[in-house]
């Protein structure tokens, strides 16, 4: 009975794995796969031992990170109702709130096994190997093709290297938990120095700088931790390897035209600083609502 009960929380974690995976759109169906797991082995073990729907608990509800999403969700809606193109902005606005179902599912099949937490880091893990290597991906476009900027499976490489940078700490974080697998830090290790390469061959200087400060700040907030300092450290070493061996110049001189911005008739950022100067006058124009979700790129064109 006790091993029947047991294999419930196994498969439960397999759904909850499959929930996080499903967001990295690498493998067809994962979401809802894991959705129906999830919930039937939370109801099995219900119906079949007593155990409670919600483990979590009330008084261990995140009640702060709810209100302040339904909060953002609420503002999202009304602002779109003022917008240049209501219709647009609110398609939109419901788009983005698909992205907070995890958090509420995750939340129903939460509980304190350490499983649970394994769970869902190792989905981020596997996620984060498949933005490297989904379809026509960043090392093939890179070393293959021959593109300098590779963007793998997104719209363009700071698209993808902004995926692959908020993803990090979390691989970082697993891998410094003594609870988890060693197992699975072997695969977390790999995919941490994948993630960190292929985030650099984007060329993508927000990224870099982003990451570079957190290696930095983690290396000086564990200072008492060797084994986590030591990581941090590694992150840093293989950014400063990976720039200097392959990237030097051409990363070099990306980050000298951030401060070329005086004059932009005579470098090749120009385009940006007219962007920016576009969207400060569109700023200026919709103080309040803005032009509203998906608009903006219609907006700025016919205007600006």
């Amino acid at each position: 009975m006790v091993k029947n009960c047991e294999r419930t929380y196994f498969i439960q974690n397999v759904g909850v794995f499959l929930i996080v995976l499903g967001y990295f759109d690498v493998v067809s169906n994962a979401f809802a796969v894991g959705t129906v797991l999830g919930l039937s082995a939370l109801a099995y073990r219900h119906f079949r031992y007593g155990s409670p729907i919600f483990e979590l608990g009330r008084e261990n509800i995140p009640w702060q990170a709810i209100f302040v999403m339904l909060f953002f969700c609420i503002l999202i809606l009304i602002a779109a109702f003022f917008t240049v193109n209501s219709e647009v902005s609110i398609d939109s606005a419901v788009h983005r709130f698909n992205y907070m179902r995890p958090f509420f599912l995750l939340l129903l099949l939460a509980n304190f096994r350490t499983g649970f937490f394994q769970a869902i880091w190792f989905g981020i893990v596997v996620g984060g190997i498949a933005l490297c290597f989904a379809g026509e991906n960043a090392l093939k476009q890179f070393f293959i093709l021959n593109i300098p900027r590779p963007s793998g499976s997104h719209s363009h490489p700071n698209v993808l290297a902004a995926h692959l940078v908020i993803i990090i700490p979390a691989i970082v974080a697993g891998i410094c938990d003594k609870r988890f697998y060693k197992g699975l830090k072997i695969i977390a290790i790999i995919c941490l120095l994948l993630v960190v390469f292929t985030m650099l061959l984007t060329g993508s200087r927000g990224a870099f700088l982003a990451l570079l400060f957190a290696s930095v700040w983690a290396s000086l907030y564990y200072a008492h931790n060797r084994k986590k300092t030591v990581i941090a450290i590694l992150v840093v070493a293989t950014i400063v390897l990976a720039v200097t061996s392959i990237f030097s110049h051409r990363t070099i001189a990306g980050l000298g035209t951030i401060v070329e911005y005086q004059n932009t008739a005579t470098f090749s950022e120009r385009g940006r600083i007219y962007l920016w100067q576009g969207t400060w006058e569109m700023v200026k124009d919709y103080p309040v609502f803005g032009v509203g979700r998906d608009n903006s790129n219609k907006v700025y064109n016919e205007k600006y």
